[in-house]
């Protein structure tokens, strides 16, 4: 559930890196731009997701909510790597080391 609720903030990073000719440093959570908007960031726990941040660069950090067997400490690292054209993400954080998070 956490990884799925990145996907928004992923489809939205990659809209702002495409439409600034490779420039992730202004791919930020609340930016926006002609054709593109990051959604604000998630700072209060919401069933499983305990917060999601998009911080500059476009790299997006998730964290679950404490319960259902997460210590509220796990987090994936979501980190956007471009490639003349194409934009793949770098897959890091604890939950690493906890699949159910990944």
């Amino acid at each position: 559930e956490v990884i799925a609720a990145t996907g928004p903030f992923k489809t939205s990073v990659e809209e702002c890196i495409n439409s600034n000719a490779g420039n992730t440093a202004i791919c930020t959570g609340g930016s926006n731009g002609q054709g593109w908007s990051i959604p604000a960031d998630i700072t209060a726990a919401t069933g499983r997701i305990g917060t999601i941040i998009t911080a500059v660069n476009g790299i997006i950090t998730a964290t679950a909510a404490a319960g259902g067997g997460f210590s509220g400490t796990e987090t994936i690292v979501l980190t956007p790597i471009v490639n003349g054209t194409q934009i793949v993400w770098n897959v890091g954080g604890t939950c690493l080391n906890n699949p159910r998070i990944c």
